[in-house]
């Protein structure tokens, strides 16, 4: 419920632990509330995005990870689903990256995201504009020190 408004810190505690949840426990533990969960974290993503304040970068970040941990990496618990707009999620998975202000999301989302093209889940052709801002966006910041992939990713991107 902590996603539907209220205290900001409670809501990034709540999306982290979303995510969290989606990639480390059972596929059970979320199962009877993902589809609930669902419109309240896009409606996070769209409405700070609509808002564009800077303060919101962090909570888009890990709402957006959330999501795709839950149901667009090849090994999300809820991938299969029906009902999703994996496309839709897609988009705003690649418009957010790179991930910047959690150095531990980032390297899940970045390592994630090199996984999604290399088994054709996201198109090179189609995707070239934001795969080539995203890329170069991660090793202009991994060249300023900032830890946003690890050696493995940067050799896979």
């Amino acid at each position: 419920d902590s996603t539907n408004g209220g205290d900001r810190d409670l809501k990034r505690a709540s999306v982290y632990g979303i995510a969290q949840i989606a990639r480390y426990a059972p596929n059970s533990t979320l199962s009877s509330v993902a589809f609930q969960i669902l419109p309240n974290l896009m409606s996070i993503v769209t409405d700070a995005e609509s808002a564009e304040e800077e303060e919101n970068t962090y909570l888009v970040e890990i709402t957006v990870s959330a999501l795709a941990s839950m149901f667009l990496f090849n090994d999300a618990p809820y991938g299969t689903f029906d009902g999703v707009d994996k496309s839709s999620l897609l988009k705003k998975f690649l418009h957010v990256l790179p991930i910047c202000q959690d150095y531990d999301e980032a390297k899940v989302c970045h390592d994630k995201l090199c996984d999604l093209i290399e088994s054709g889940a996201v198109s090179m052709t189609a995707e070239a504009p934001a795969l080539m801002r995203i890329v170069g966006q991660i090793f202009a910041d991994v060249e300023d020190g900032e830890e946003v992939a690890s050696t493995a990713t940067c050799s896979r991107l």
